[in-house]
Formats: structure tokens, sequence, C-alpha cells
């Protein structure tokens, strides 16, 4: 059974005779699914116009609700698979959780040994993959993480891509495969589950359900030809497809293609061996690197065939290498030979998973040739990709772990420039890098279609962002339309470093005017957006830059262009506002059977203030019993998703919470709204479960009671906004930082294990009260702080301080000034976060000293006076050496302060005893009031004659006031 969005489901169920249907509404949702595939969609329900028009009977009346129309998603033949050629396989463990119920495989094939079923749905997967331009690898799974576990939708080292499991499911039903859809985020995408409740008693009648599951998996919809294994029968004798399948699936995902290398030289003999030479990947040694083949068998009994020889005089070991496992379901034959034709090694291989075959030459001959030939070992599993790689192990200038890593890379279609990246013993990681050649739209990168046999046009480059600077622009040449004038363009950006770079996207018409952009994924490593109304058989430009400017400015990335028949539509299930002040709001969801809900956040501000620090909203969907089953936040401004999310039958409270940085100036009022698209009832709820019938109406077929007396034929019910509710946990520290900053990549900070958190140290720093203080990143919170991964960090704000403001930024810089008045140390409080994980809380004190002092103010009263000359003149009579009265810098105390204290600092001249500018008669009138003149009992100051810092009034203190020729 595939899933349709929304209540559109295809079941694949058993034959009518074998069960009594006890809820006939499963037949109008397979009715309404057959009829919309063939193009009439003439529903026993009511049709999509009349339900967007219905109203919701109550007790009390009518109550109109928001319109929640479930959104039709084209799901077949749309992007399938995103252009991706290699996918994985696993079979969950016995216990792995998928909707709350536990995997158990061993009980759905009871009758048969684990290796034996597995080969079975192993096959039915290769019977498609032989036929076109896909290839699945068989991998095993890490630990018993559950179905939809947070991830990426493709290329997890947890478990594949496509993942097997078994799970109770209604009893007509055999197995259900989950949506591949661009709308859909995250690992659910193309899982398989079968039913434990119906077990196999042959492996015929699993290969038939696994055949038609397999066809869901890669695009096909049911067909009414019952020759077809995708005709809509459970159990069934079609095990062999159609012309019309097959020629539907080539459409999807392309022919199968010769491989590359065969293309060129045709190596099906040993006489057109393909040479492969070993590269340089340290430079100027030859033999520093692997000669490396991305080729594949393309038919029964090809036979590809290749030859190398030693470098120069090298007699050391050589190691050949051939990689299928993880790659394709392939069993190969490797053989190498000498130029003679002798074996020196033959093996096959002939169980999946598992690691390579392997040939180790302990000498090479530098005068002999050796002829490496790979063949099938097996007629079910003879079609496939692999990888040969082949290295002079003495002079290798990199490790076999990167080797290996190369050898088993997805991006097989990569340039040679980028595999050299791959395999640079600096380790790096850029890929296609341009060297910044294409960051104008006039140097926009032309993109080529993919040459592989689909109907659907596709465009597809791997490359990369060097730095926030850098920007890529690209060039699309858009189709003919089908209907009308007009395409719709999807437009994926994939980010090949996990934890690395986030993107973002513009779009250009050929006059180079902004269009419109929809997001419709954005978050969990992945971009999906689409472009409507596009001229068709035009042109128009793409640019693709970094989001932002903390640690995820740069990275590689996979750009993939295709042109979906149909758009996809995002209905919007609530909304609202956080006026300042207002921390959160609350609305309720109450699901009625499993709902598969596939969300875009978006967060906005509705008065923006003037501020640099970043501000959003977190949302978080909490179960009955108070854990949170999903959350996402995105920054003002932006639109965020996480992975898609199963809830299960039950009332959830849906929290939308304030996200500001500590000290920050306020947001205002900020507004939120979740989108989405919904795959109703993924497994096919059985009636026969009292707890499955909470909300279905007794007397009304295919309606939901929901509290309040609200009935609707909707399986899920919002509300708008709750008055009352009990609030989850604050966010708060590394937390906070990770939502405004980090949620792209969220999944992956809470799944990597933790080598050590980050190191944060104590800070101090000085200032004024009048200055302030501005610290730069440099020198900031972070400066001498440790991350034990070399993670990049940010500096979480803890407490702020309790003397002064504090604006910090994530990056450890920061602003201080302390209130009017304070005069001590003031603290605040941090945490350094890599994501990971969070350090223990360092302080920073700031201690805050008076205004600065001024030169010649010995008493600090603010001002310089005639209390300061006495006080220099003291010291100079004491011989005193402190700093204070070094007046004029020069690391003494003596004269020369007391001539700097007079004449620069007060600006006057000896003699003026009244320090009014002037030494006029007044001063000696002054003086001579004192009666001090030519007196040894009593010392004298400044006002009363004492003009040389002597302590006494004499005639040597009227010749030298008079010297100056200052009197007037």
């Amino acid at each position: 059974m595939k899933l349709m969005n929304a209540s559109n489901a295809r079941h694949h169920r058993l034959a009518p005779s074998s069960r009594q249907r006890r809820w006939p509404s499963l037949r109008d949702h397979l009715d309404t699914a057959l009829q919309f595939l063939s193009g009439t969609c003439v529903s026993k329900r009511p049709s999509s116009n009349t339900r967007a028009r219905r109203r919701l009977s109550t007790k009390s009346g009518q109550l109109q609700l928001p319109e929640t129309l479930e959104a039709r998603v084209a799901l077949d033949g749309e992007g399938v698979w995103n252009g991706d050629r290699y996918l994985t396989l696993s079979f969950a463990q016995d216990g792995t959780d998928i909707g709350g119920a536990a995997s158990s495989m061993s009980a759905t094939f009871p009758s048969f040994p684990q290796d034996q079923w597995e080969t079975t749905i192993l096959q039915a997967f290769q019977s498609v993959a032989e036929h076109i331009n896909v290839d699945v690898g068989h991998v095993a799974e890490v630990d018993n993480f559950a179905f939809g576990s947070p991830g990426p939708q493709r290329d997890d080292a947890r478990f594949g891509d496509i993942r097997i499991g078994a799970r109770p499911l209604a009893q007509d039903v055999r197995a259900i495969s989950i949506p591949q859809s661009a709308a859909v985020s995250g690992s659910w995408a193309a899982d398989v589950v079968f039913n434990t409740d119906t077990p196999f008693d042959s492996l015929t009648d699993l290969y038939s359900v696994a055949l038609h599951e397999a066809g869901h998996v890669f695009g096909l919809s049911h067909s009414d030809d019952p020759a077809s294994p995708m005709h809509v029968h459970g159990v069934s004798a079609a095990t062999e497809w159609t012309a019309t399948d097959l020629l539907a699936l080539q459409q999807l995902q392309g022919e199968r293609q010769t491989d590359a290398i065969e293309a060129v030289t045709g190596n099906e003999t040993v006489e057109t061996a393909s040479k492969l030479q070993l590269r340089e990947s340290v430079e100027g040694v030859d033999g520093s690197g692997p000669a490396i083949a991305f080729a594949s068998l393309d038919h029964l009994g090809d036979v590809d065939w290749y030859r190398t020889s030693a470098i120069g005089d090298y007699t050391g070991p050589m190691t050949f290498t051939l990689w299928s496992s993880g790659i394709s379901l392939l069993q190969p034959s490797f053989t190498v030979t000498n130029e003679s034709g002798a074996a020196l090694f033959d093996q096959q291989l002939t169980a999946l998973p598992s690691g390579p075959l392997q040939f180790h030459l302990a000498h090479a001959d530098p005068d002999e040739t050796y002829y490496v030939k790979v063949s099938s070992a097996s007629t079910e599993f003879g079609v496939g990709a692999y990888s040969l790689t082949i290295t002079a192990d003495s002079l290798l200038g990199i490790g076999t772990n990167q080797v290996n890593r190369a050898a088993r890379t997805r991006l097989r279609h990569i340039s040679t420039d980028a595999l050299d990246a791959m395999l640079s013993p600096e380790g790096e990681k850029l890929l296609n890098d341009d060297n910044h050649s294409n960051e104008e739209a006039g140097e926009a990168t032309e993109l080529q279609a993919e040459d592989d046999g689909a109907q659907a046009v596709r465009f597809l480059q791997v490359a990369s962002l060097s730095d926030l600077s850098d920007i890529d622009y690209y060039r699309v040449s858009t189709p003919r339309a089908t209907t009308g004038d007009t395409v719709t363009v999807q437009v994926e950006l994939d980010s090949l470093d996990i934890g690395g770079l986030i993107p973002q996207l513009q779009a250009f018409d050929n006059d180079n005017h902004p269009l419109p952009t929809r997001i419709i994924v954005n978050g969990n490593g992945r971009l999906v957006a689409q472009i409507q109304n596009v001229e068709a058989d035009s042109e128009l430009t793409l640019r693709v830059s970094a989001a932002h400017t903390l640690a995820f400015d740069g990275g590689n990335y996979q750009l993939q262009v295709s042109f979906p028949t149909a758009a996809i539509e995002l209905s919007q299930f609530v909304a609202g506002e956080l006026a300042e002040g207002v921390q959160r709001a609350a609305h309720e969801l109450t699901v009625a059977t499993p709902q598969l809900f596939n969300f875009l956040f978006t967060a906005g501000t509705v008065n923006p203030p003037p501020s640099s620090s970043p501000a959003g909203v977190m949302l978080r969907i909490i179960d009955d019993t108070g854990l949170i089953a999903y959350e996402v936040a995105s920054r003002a401004g932006e639109s965020r998703s996480a992975a898609s999310v199963l809830l299960n039958p039950g009332v959830y409270v849906i929290e939308a919470i304030r996200l500001e940085l500590p000290g920050a100036p306020p947001a205002g009022t900020l507004s939120y709204a979740l989108h989405g698209i919904v795959t109703s009832d993924p497994f096919a709820i059985d009636p026969a479960n009292p707890s499955d019938l909470e909300y279905n109406c007794p007397d009304l077929e295919g309606m939901f009671c929901y509290p309040g007396g609200v009935v609707s034929d909707n399986p899920y019910l919002w509300i708008l906004f709750l008055s009352n509710w009990s609030q989850s946990s604050p966010v708060t520290g590394g937390s906070l930082y990770q939502a405004l900053l980090a949620d792209w990549w969220g999944w992956y900070w809470g799944q990597m294990d933790e080598i050590g958190p980050p190191l944060a140290l104590d800070d101090e720093y000085v200032t004024d009260e009048q200055g302030g203080l501005v610290v730069a990143a440099s020198l900031g919170l972070l400066a001498n702080d440790f991350d034990p991964q070399a993670e990049p960090m940010v500096a979480a704000i803890l407490t702020l301080p309790g003397h002064g403001t504090l604006i910090a930024e994530p990056d450890g810089s920061f602003r201080y000034q302390a209130v009017s008045g304070f005069r001590g140390i003031d603290t605040f409080s941090y945490q350094a976060t890599d994501f990971f994980g969070d350090s223990a809380p360092a302080t920073v004190s700031v201690t805050v000293n008076g205004p600065a002092p001024i030169p010649g103010d010995f008493n600090a009263d603010a001002e310089v006076n005639v209390v300061d000359v006495d006080l220099l003149s003291a010291a100079l009579q004491s011989s005193s050496t402190a700093a204070e009265f070094d007046v004029n810098n020069d690391q003494l105390v003596d004269t020369s302060d007391w001539d700097f204290l007079i004449e620069s600092i007060l600006q006057t001249s000896l003699g003026d005893a009244n320090l009014d500018g002037i030494f006029d008669s007044s001063d000696l009138i002054l003086v001579f009031q004192h009666g001090l003149y030519e007196s040894s009992d009593t010392p004298a100051t400044w006002s009363s004659g004492d003009w040389n810092a002597d302590g006494q009034f004499d005639t040597r203190d009227i010749i030298a006031a008079f010297q100056t020729g200052r009197y007037v």
C-alpha cells in the first residue's frame, strides 16, 4: 500500500473474500485514490469544493471553522528521489519503534529463516533497480533508532534511505509505504512496513507484496492491468513487470545507463581493458593517490576489464579493492590476473551486506601489467554499480579510510577536480570550488540537463561556497509546458557536510527581476523551494549563498532543479502573534487517526525595532503526557522545518514561545504561522481495536466526533487559541542560542556523540563609569575558551549584570555600560556552547572605576585648585616619589612638576596667589595680608606667598615671581 496525502490512501489489501470488511469507508478511500490516479477522481465522499464549504455541526448549532483543505500532492513521478541515483536499504531490528509499536519482522515471516525473507525483499527491489538508472545498496542498521527519527532524508549513517519493518496494521492491509515527496522532510520517506497481523505463508507471496511496494517507492501508481504487480490486489500471481510498468519506471527514473568508463572504451574484453592510473594526491609524488573507477554492470552478462601497472620501478605492495555492498545489490565476481592471464586472485561476493573484495599483492613487478575483471556472480543480483580502487601502499599519501570513503561516496557523478579535492592529503572538503568565478548574474554557470533517459527534465550540480562572500549564480533553461505557457520550477538544495553550510536561495527572471519563491522545506539539512508561473521555454537565474555568518557560511551542496507538473500547496494550520512582553501562546490539536505531518514554521516581526540581535519563535507540540513530540524554531523573517512527525490519536498542545537573547533590545511583536501537508492514516487503523475508535462517530460513518460537540470528516482538528495550559520548560542557555542560530541542523546536535563539552574560563575587564566597555570578538568572552572537538562555539548569556546594561553577541563580543554612580565590580555569566554540549558557567567580572583622574587633581574632587597646589608643594618638601605627583610624566617628582602644574595645567604663573590667571597687585596685597613674609615660625602656602614650594614666603618667592615677566 502506497500512501497518498490526506485521506486518499492506496491500500495493498488481502483478497476481498479473505475478510469481511468492518469499516466500509476504507473501500471509499481506496476508490477515491484509484479514481484520482486515473484522473477522474469521482469520489463517493463530498468533492473538494463541497468540503471547502462545509460547516461542522455542533450540539449547539453551526460552527464555522478555519479552512483545512487536505492538499493533494502528486506523489508519484514528481521529483521521485530527487534524482538521487544511489539509495540504501536496511532491515529494522526487532523492537525498533514504528509509530508507537515495536517492529517484529520475525513474527511476520515465522516460516522462513531471516536470510531467506531478506533476500526475497531485496530481490523485489533489485527487479526494479536493474531496469532503471538507480541503485539500491543493502546496509546494516546501527542500534534500534525509531522510524522517523530526526535525521537527513538520505545518507543517514544509522540506517538506510529505505527502511523495512513490520508492525500491526489493519487486517486487510499486507504492507504500506510512506510517500517520497519533496514536502516530506526527514527519515520517514519511502519506508516500507509489513503487517505483523497477517503473516506470510510463502516466499512467493512475500515477493509479490514486496514487489508492489518497491514499485510505489520508485514512483509507480496502481495499475488497472491484472498482469501488472501494481494491480490493486493483495498477494498476486503477477510477479513480472509489464512493458507498460517498465516504460513508466524508466520515464520516471531514467533508463539504466552504461557507465562512463565503458562508454568511452567498451571494456568488455581483456583487449579493450580500460587503463587505470594511480593518481597524484601529494603534489609531485606519482602514485601517492589511488586509481579509482566508478562503474557498473549494466546488464546481465556484462563484464568490465581494467589494466594497470606499477609506478616507475616501484616494487612495494599494491592493494586492489572492489566495493559493491552498500552501493548496489550487485554480487560481483572479482578476478586479478597478470599479463599472461594467470589468476592472482579470484573471489565472489555472495552475501549482503558485507565488506569489500580485496586482493593484496605483496610485491609489485615494475615490468608487469595487471588486469582486473569484474563480472556478476549471481543472476538475481547481477546488475549494479561498484567502485574499484588500486593503491601503491608504500607511496600512498593519504589514509586508507579516506580512500574507502571516496570509493563509497554516493556523489559518483562528481567531476575529476571534485574527486581530487576529496582525495587531497590536506583534507580539503570544497568540491568544484569555482574560486569566486560566478558571483555575478552575468557570470552565471549554465546548468546542463541530466541525460539519463528520464522523461522529466532535471538539472544536477555539486558545488561549494568557500565563505560568506562566495555567491554562486546559475542559469537554467525551462522546458516547454505540457499545458499553458508557464511551468513550476522546483529547486532543491542539500547541504552535503552535516553541521555545515546553511544555504539560501533567490530566483530571477530573464530580465533579472526577482521571482517570488515559495519555501516548502527549510531545515534538516535541506532547502526545497518552488517558483510558480515561470515562463516556459525561457531562462531564469538562481542565486545560492550562505544564510548565516556564524559557523555555517561555507561548505558543499548539491543543487537540483526540476519541473513538477503540480505545485505543492501547503495549508495554514494556525497563526498568531506574541505582543511585546508576551512570552507564549498556545493552540490545541486533536488527532483522530495517525497523521504524518510535514510542517513549515514561519516567524516574523510586526513592528521590528532597530536591533542586530536575532529574535524568533519556537514551536513545540506537546502530547498529553507532557513530552515534546515536535520542536522547531525560526528566526524572525525566516521559515524553518524539522523532520516530518507522526502524531498518533490524542490531544496535543501547540505552544509558540518567544526567543530573544538576554540583554538584547525587545523585538516588539512577533508573528508566527504553521503551514504543512499531511499524510493521513499511514498505518490503516483497524476499527477492531477499541482504542482506535475514540473519535469515531458511532452513527456517522467516516465522521469524527471531537470534544465540544464538533463533528467533522477531517481526521484532525485545530483549536485556534488556548487560554489555559501547562507551559513547557523555558528555552535558556545553549538551547536558546541553538534554537536561534543553528536549528537548521537541530537533529544533528542531539544525535552526535560528545567527546567533551567546551571549556569556558572566567573573564575580567576594567572600565570607568563614564566611558563604558566595548569588546571585540577577538578579545571577547570566547577568546580564552576551548572546544575539544575544534567545533565553532557561541557564547550563551546565562545571567545579566546587576549594575549595568549588557548587549552580547553570539561571537563573544559585547558592550557594557554601568549605571550612573556605580563603582566596583559587576558580574554576569555565560556558557560556551558548540551545539553538541554546553560548558560549565563562566563568570565575567567588570571592574568599574570612577571617572578618569584629572591631572593635578590630587584630592580627587574633580577640580584643580589651590588645595592641589599646596599638596604638590608638601610632596616636594617631603621628597615624595608618589606617581600621582609626576604630572609631567617624566618618572620624577621634582620642581619641573611644580612648573608644569602652574603653567600648563592651571595656565597661570608664579605670583598668582588668588589663581585668577593674572599676577597683579591684588596678589601682592593678598600675600602680605597673611603676615608671613620672612617668618620662619609658620609655614607659608601658595596663597600666603610660597611660590617656589619651599614652605616659606621670602625674597626668593618675590624674585621668582617677577622673573616670569607676567606682572601686570
